[in-house]
């Protein structure tokens, strides 16, 4: 999908007609009237005292701010002065932060979505001029291989001239996001709650940094409404809707980042996994994926070269597989990391997370050839210390349970 012109409509009535839903009465609008032809990629940004956006807004407030509940029969009732005082409030947000209404009934990536398309959406910052888009999504807490990764693919991403899409949380999102600006690319976070209550907090400077780097952020919901639970695995949609394709760095089985990914499959978006650790629970999300054809493997950014537009991904640097020497920590070891057994040593200070030989250890503590051997061999029979073939030693951890 390519991201197109902006249009901004500053107003616009509608030709309306009342809907008798039990007790409620629901506005809905005849689109081709309401509506100017638009190119299917435009962005129809309208300003806060848009009519037709405004009604729509009003809609929304009366559903308690949750879009899912226009999608039935039944909207909650609230009082006309009482909603009507709520939009007057959230107009004036909108007014102070610069933000904009989406009404995305023309623009074809929501096309797919069908009955769960977005009616309304709310913008903060400069839409995307014409460009591919690629979804990053993953875990909120990463180790470091996910970290790296998500990183490296962020940043070839934005290189190559895509934006980066993804969903604002801690973890890989952020993650994603911010390899796109340090890259000077271009990234869209789509939020869970509304855009004058960004959630996470703690991600607060990268949204600003976002929208001073001229990219934007994206909500279905009102400027302030919450953020809750049930609007991650809602907004997820939106983020597989506005890429070229999806795709997901690490992730366990229960991972939020599936959500995406199904609707990814659904929409018809590639969807690729990065392989990792078969050990790992947060590799879990990602090889299951694979194991079910779902999604193919991603090892270089010429995978996704693969996809129509994304070509010059391709041509992005990567690093070449390198050695990673035998008995080094990984991550199905508990924490990640080798636990430090609880013995002062100068021996075990110099090999944390290292793997040296006799002769660097040697160096490293400037203990004499005598006492570092009467040092390692009290190591070796206590558990602490682990002689490997060939000769290097490395501090010993036990492994997890496995269940």
């Amino acid at each position: 999908m390519v991201f197109s012109q902006v249009h901004v409509k500053p107003h616009g009535m509608p030709r309306s007609c009342e809907t008798n839903l039990g007790e409620m009465r629901y506005q809905v609008w005849d689109m081709e009237a309401a509506m100017e032809p638009m190119s299917e990629h435009t962005w129809d940004l309208r300003e806060p005292s848009d009519l037709e956006a405004r009604q729509r807004h009003l809609s929304l407030i009366c559903a308690l701010g949750e879009p899912g509940r226009l999608i039935g029969s039944s909207i909650p009732i609230i009082p006309k002065d009482r909603a009507e005082e709520k939009l007057a409030s959230e107009e004036r947000l909108m007014k102070e932060a610069g933000d904009r209404y989406w009404v995305p009934d023309n623009h074809k990536a929501f096309s797919p979505l069908g009955n769960y398309r977005p009616r309304l959406l709310f913008v903060r910052g400069k839409p995307c001029q014409p460009s591919k888009a690629v979804a990053i999504v993953g875990t909120r807490h990463p180790d470091s291989y996910g970290t790296d990764l998500t990183r490296r693919i962020a940043m070839a991403v934005a290189s190559s001239g895509a934006v980066v899409v993804s969903g604002g949380a801690s973890g890989v999102d952020a993650l994603a996001h911010e390899a796109a600006l340090d890259a000077g690319g271009r990234t869209i976070a789509v939020l869970g709650g509304g855009l004058g209550r960004p959630y996470p907090a703690s991600s607060r400077p990268l949204f600003d940094r976002i929208l001073a780097a001229g990219s934007c952020l994206v909500s279905e919901y009102p400027p302030s409404a919450p953020p809750a639970r049930h609007h991650f695995p809602e907004r997820n949609r939106l983020v597989a809707a506005l890429s070229d394709a999806v795709v997901v760095v690490q992730a366990g089985a229960r991972s939020g980042a599936l959500i995406t990914a199904q609707w990814a499959v659904r929409t018809g978006r590639p969807l690729f996994a990065v392989p990792a650790d078969v050990w790992y629970e947060r590799s879990a999300g990602c090889l299951g994926l694979l194991a079910e054809g779902k999604a193919r493997p991603l090892v270089h950014p010429r995978d996704l070269a693969s996809v129509p537009g994304l070509e010059a991904i391709g041509r992005v640097q990567w690093p070449t597989p390198g050695h990673r020497p035998f008995g080094l920590p990984a991550p199905w070891l508990e924490g990640g990391q080798v636990a430090r057994p609880e013995v002062q040593s100068p021996v075990l200070d110099a090999l944390v997370g290292k793997m040296l030989d006799f002769d660097q250890l040697l160096e490293a503590t400037n203990l004499t050839a005598a006492k570092l051997q009467a040092e390692l061999m009290s190591l070796e029979v206590a558990g602490c210390v682990q002689r490997l073939p060939g000769g290097a030693y490395i501090a010993s951890a036990g492994r997890a349970p496995i269940t």
